[in-house]
């Protein structure tokens, strides 16, 4: 029995503390997992994974997420985005309106002490402070 899993195989510890061998071994048997997921997705990834296990290569390309060459449209950069966008409605919805938000992110209006956290956050993902910005974020909530 392995001292590092329970007595039905889970883990007990973050699989970060495995040697490799017990990484790759993580990794092969949570692509088990997905692949007998109860959703599509979870298969379909399970099936990417267990695939990139057994063959190798770039997990972006058996994913299918690579972006085409010379674009700046990465799974990263569509992700920040969504990021972003999340942070600006969060900051939005939390001092009542887009207008007011955009003020505070531009620093032409303090912001509430008990809102200082959402600023941070959208400032440390760098938001755009413009109105369109703002426009674009409440868009691409209602395309998801």
């Amino acid at each position: 029995m392995d001292p590092r899993r329970d007595a039905f195989g889970r883990l007990l510890s973050s699989p970060s503390e495995l040697d490799f061998v017990g990484r790759v071994d993580c990794l092969r048997r949570l692509a088990g997992e997905l692949q007998a997921g109860l959703t599509v997705e979870a298969r379909w990834l399970g099936r990417s994974l267990a695939t990139w296990l057994a063959d190798g290569g770039d997990l972006d390309a058996v994913l299918g997420v690579r972006a085409p060459q010379g674009s700046k449209r990465t799974a990263q950069a569509l992700v920040l985005a969504e990021r972003r966008a999340g942070a600006l409605l969060q900051l939005a919805t939390a001092l009542g309106s887009d207008a007011l938000a955009l003020r505070v992110l531009q620093g032409s209006e303090a912001c509430p002490a008990q809102h200082a956290d959402l600023l941070a956050t959208a400032q440390s993902l760098r938001c755009p402070a413009s109105r369109e910005a703002f426009r674009r974020a409440r868009a691409s909530r209602h395309r998801t």
